[in-house]
C-alpha cells in the first residue's frame, strides 16, 4: 500500500478552500494511494493560543468523517488538548506534540525523544 502524507500549514481563511479541494480529490477513484493528513494546530486549526472555533469544529468533523489525520504542534500535549475539542481528538490518529518529540495515540504516550544539546552547542550558544 502506498501512503501520501500532506503537511498543511496555512491561515484559517484558506482552510475551507483547501478542504473543498480535498473533497474533490476523494472523488478520484483511480488513485490507489491512501492519504494521511497532518494538521498544525496553533495558528492553523485554531487561532494562535486559542480554542478551535465552534463553526469550524462542525465543518472539520464533517470533512474528516472518512479521512486519516494526525494533529501536530510545537506545544506540549496538554496545551493542544485544551485547544482542540474531544470530538476532533477522538477522530484523529494521534497527536505529535512538543515539536514532534512526542506522539500520543488514544491519550497514551507511545513515543518520546529527549533531546539533549551537546556541550559544544551549549558553549556556542552561551558565546552568542
Amino acid at each position: 500500500m502506498s501512503v501520501a502524507i500532506s503537511f498543511i500549514k496555512m491561515d484559517g481563511d484558506c482552510l475551507r478552500d483547501f478542504f473543498t479541494l480535498l473533497s474533490a480529490e476523494k472523488r478520484r477513484k483511480t488513485n490507489k494511494m491512501k492519504s494521511v493528513y497532518l494538521f498544525d494546530v496553533d495558528g492553523t486549526l485554531t487561532p494562535p493560543t486559542k480554542k478551535m472555533d465552534e463553526e469550524f469544529i462542525y465543518f472539520f468533523l464533517e470533512w474528516s468523517k472518512d479521512k486519516h489525520f494526525f494533529l501536530v504542534g510545537g506545544s506540549p500535549y496538554n496545551k493542544i488538548k485544551r485547544q482542540v475539542p474531544f470530538s476532533v481528538f477522538d477522530r484523529c490518529g494521534g497527536v505529535f506534540s512538543s515539536m514532534a518529540n512526542e506522539l500520543h495515540i488514544d491519550d497514551k504516550l507511545v513515543y518520546s525523544h529527549d533531546w539533549k544539546p551537546s556541550t559544544n552547542l551549549l558553549s556556542k550558544l552561551l558565546e552568542w
